[in-house]
């Protein structure tokens, strides 16, 4: 998703999709010409109006000619993010990254992008590749420790495997020792970017122009700049809405019950992403459409086997037994498992209408959990990311909470797709590391007690709730679950009772 809005998810599916050329120029013509964003998602530019436009310079150690263009679709008109790019000239990068007045040196509140190939430090007037490099690392660091504001290394592949050698790997591991505020997409992970497109170097270009990637390549690595533009730009993400039949394991539990439902490898591994994620400080909630006491049936008697338990849960949002209504139990006997997901259609007309009318409504719809929970939990709904496999619950929740921020990720029905896609999802990507090694900051006390502090809250409110929808005083007062005990005076009680 780009800024929260599943519309091209990643690099990896930018790549696959330049393979059909005539696609890709169909999507984007189609989106630039009629001026409206696909039905049921909301405008990019939702998350970027309130925010100054975000200046970007751009350093490349070889042409950056093949760049600017693919560039420019991916942050105005994919992205919709305010951005002012301003481009260093070629062979000046040394130059302007060691100068505290040219615009890489000057752009204090923006991000700085270096395309850095170590080959290219060799056309250097400098009697060795480790001397420009050297020079380069040193004005990095300056620049870095100068500024604050983050930088973006991305080392392209170059053409050939091991180019650079020995000296080209140990430059690397310098420049990922920088850390702070500098981010490094080394050429593995560009590789992986470029999926199965071969083609990606351009000897021609590179030997009359100095423009080694071809236009595909270049789209790729102008998706990675955008996809990290996003990362630092959008809000911050703090609560993961999961459903949880195909999502956190496999098949439905309310057909076939908590001992059915699959825990693979491959649902373990969505379960350990997002509770690794709680542990930093996340709150998690399950959204599904199941009965409440089903979900926390798979919770309770599957617990040895689950990764994502009880206690990682802030709040559980399910739909009501129907089950238990008056007039109810001869549609959804309990005995047959029969859950309450056939649409409300095929039910007779009286059950559609009167008190039961809401429920069913609600039954439908994962959108106004997902707000209700924003409300009990006194968070902005920006800061919600809604996951499921369902398309009908990523559309509602996307005509109808996404304009309000929340984004949406829609996984796939494959359960061995599910981990790619979650890494290739701009959704799911976290702030750059801001800690002086590049990597997560260690969870504080408050991190780790966050779910406790905001389940309470939740039931605190819930417990308000049902209390104000009491019937009748005596209702009211058993909600309190008090419990009275009279007996005869002691001593010890005796000079209270006084």
């Amino acid at each position: 998703s780009l800024c929260g809005v599943p519309l091209l998810t990643s690099a990896v599916g930018v790549s696959s999709v330049l393979h059909n050329r005539t696609l890709f120029v169909v999507v984007v013509i189609q989106a630039m010409s009629s001026g409206e964003e696909p039905p049921l998602l909301p405008t990019p530019s939702t998350f970027s109006d309130g925010l100054a436009p975000t200046r970007i310079v751009v350093a490349c150690t070889f042409d950056p000619l093949g760049l600017q263009g693919p560039l420019h679709v991916w942050l105005h008109s994919l992205t919709g993010l305010r951005c002012e790019i301003s481009w260093v000239g070629y062979g000046m990068v040394l130059d302007a990254v060691a100068d505290a007045s040219s615009a890489w040196g000057s752009n204090d509140g923006g991000l700085n992008v270096l395309l850095l190939r170590w080959c290219d430090m060799r056309r250097a007037n400098y009697s060795a590749l480790e001397d420009a490099a050297a020079l380069l690392l040193e004005a990095l660091r300056a620049s870095i420790a100068r500024r604050g504001a983050p930088t973006l290394v991305l080392l392209p592949p170059p053409a050939a495997d091991g180019d650079g050698g020995e000296a080209a790997t140990a430059l690397t591991a310098e420049l990922r020792a920088i850390g702070g505020a500098c981010v490094v997409v080394d050429s593995g992970e560009l590789r992986g970017a470029l999926g199965s497109l071969r083609r990606f170097h351009s000897p021609f270009l590179d030997q009359v122009a100095h423009s080694p990637y071809s236009p595909e390549a270049c789209s790729v690595f102008a998706a990675s700049i955008s996809r990290e533009v996003a990362r630092w730009r959008a809000p911050r993400k703090k609560v993961y809405c999961l459903d949880c039949d195909n999502t956190l394991w496999g098949g439905a539990v309310g057909e076939l019950g908590p001992h059915g439902v699959a825990l693979s490898d491959a649902f373990l591994a969505v379960q350990r992403r997002f509770v690794e994620r709680q542990r930093r400080g996340a709150l998690l909630c399950l959204v599904s459409r199941n009965v409440e006491e089903d979900v926390r049936a798979v919770l309770r008697e599957r617990r040895d086997e689950l990764l994502l338990r009880d206690e990682h849960v802030v709040a559980i949002r399910a739909a009501p037994d129907m089950r238990k209504s008056s007039g109810l139990a001869e549609i959804y006997p309990r005995s047959t498992r029969d859950h309450p997901r056939c649409p409300s259609s095929s039910l007779p007309s009286r059950y559609l209408q009167g008190p039961l009318a809401g429920a069913f409504s609600e039954l439908s719809c994962r959108s106004a959990a997902v707000l209700d929970l924003a409300a009990t939990l006194c968070l902005d709904t920006a800061a919600f990311t809604f996951v499921d496999d369902s398309p009908l619950e990523c559309a509602d929740v996307a005509a109808r909470a996404a304009p309000r921020g929340v984004a949406v990720v829609h996984v796939p029905r494959e359960p061995e797709a599910i981990a790619a896609y979650l890494d290739a999802c701009w959704a799911l990507d976290e702030p750059p590391p801001a800690t002086s090694t590049g990597g997560p900051a260690a969870p504080t006390a408050e991190d780790l007690a966050r779910t406790a502090l905001y389940r309470q809250l939740d039931e605190r409110k819930s417990f308000v709730s049902s209390a104000a929808a009491a019937s009748s005083m005596d209702a009211f007062a058993a909600s309190f679950n008090l419990r009275v005990d009279i007996g005869f005076l002691d001593e010890e009680g005796a000079e209270r009772g006084a």
